[in-house]
């Protein structure tokens, strides 16, 4: 039964992500942090992205939920663009980081950088401790939509 929980949830999460629209629209700064889910644990925005006429910006998120009794960290990409009227932003596009979330990750810290339009890349750092194993990934983004989940360079 607690799968069929956490997948319910899972489902709820990216639902929410996916919304249009912010439930606190217009309001203040403050009203809009003090009602930011606090199971939303980080946030990071990059770069510049123009298509179909709208132009944007990228932003990841890191969401904790709890899947089968344990924590784990989803990943989010969204593709936000400013509304024409000036009211606020819309979400363009939202993708599950899918390589990442099918694993469950036990955390993740994000750095999200770009240095050329149309293009950001996301570093997912995570680590396993049990196993002394990185997780962490690579994740290009492109256009709306776009994005590549790639094993991070080699440091040297």
């Amino acid at each position: 039964m607690r799968p069929i929980l956490a997948v319910c949830g899972l489902v709820v999460v990216a639902s929410l992500l996916l919304l249009p629209a912010s439930p606190v629209r217009g309001a203040d700064a403050d009203t809009i942090a003090a009602g930011l889910d606090a199971n939303v644990a980080e946030v990071a925005s990059a770069g510049s992205w123009e298509a179909d006429g709208r132009k944007g910006s990228y932003r990841a998120i890191v969401v904790y939920v709890s899947t089968a009794g344990k924590r784990a960290a989803k990943i989010y990409v969204q593709w936000l663009s400013p509304k024409s009227d000036g009211t606020g932003t819309d979400i363009i596009m939202a993708k599950p980081v899918q390589a990442l979330n099918d694993i469950n990750i036990d955390n993740a810290a994000l750095e999200l950088e770009s240095e050329a339009a149309n293009e950001a890349t996301l570093l997912v750092q995570s680590y396993d401790p049990a196993r002394d194993t990185d997780l962490s990934k690579t994740v290009k983004l492109g256009l709306p939509g776009q994005m590549t989940v790639e094993d991070p360079a080699p440091v040297q």
